[in-house]
C-alpha cells in the first residue's frame, strides 16, 4: 500500500431492544490515522448547529451504499467538509 494513500471502514452498528430484537440499524466511517508510528481508527463526524452552538456528531448513514459513496465522493477528493469558504469576487480601489 502507498505511504500517503488514506484508508477509511465502515461500521455496521446494529441497536436491540430489550427482548433481543434489532429495532434499527446504521452505518458510520472510520479514517486509518497514524501520528508517530501509532495508528489507530478516528470516526468521520460532522458539525450540527444546535441553539446556536457547533456540535459534532459522527456521521451516519442509513444505507451501507450511501456511506460507500461518501467516502468516494467525498473524502477520497478532499472535498471542504464543515468548513466555510470565502472568494473574493469583487474587490476595488478608490483613487485619490
Amino acid at each position: 500500500m502507498n505511504k500517503n494513500s488514506e484508508r477509511y471502514r465502515i461500521l455496521l452498528h446494529e441497536n436491540f431492544n430489550d427482548k433481543g430484537v434489532m429495532d434499527s440499524k446504521y452505518y458510520t466511517i472510520q479514517k486509518r490515522k497514524n501520528i508517530l508510528g501509532f495508528s489507530y481508527w478516528k470516526d468521520i463526524k460532522s458539525q450540527k448547529i444546535i441553539r446556536g452552538k457547533f456540535f459534532e456528531f459522527k456521521t451516519t448513514f442509513m444505507l451501507l451504499e450511501d456511506a460507500q459513496k461518501f467516502i468516494d465522493d467525498v473524502l477520497s477528493r478532499d472535498v471542504p467538509r464543515d468548513k466555510t469558504l470565502k472568494t473574493i469576487i469583487y474587490n476595488k480601489t478608490k483613487k485619490n
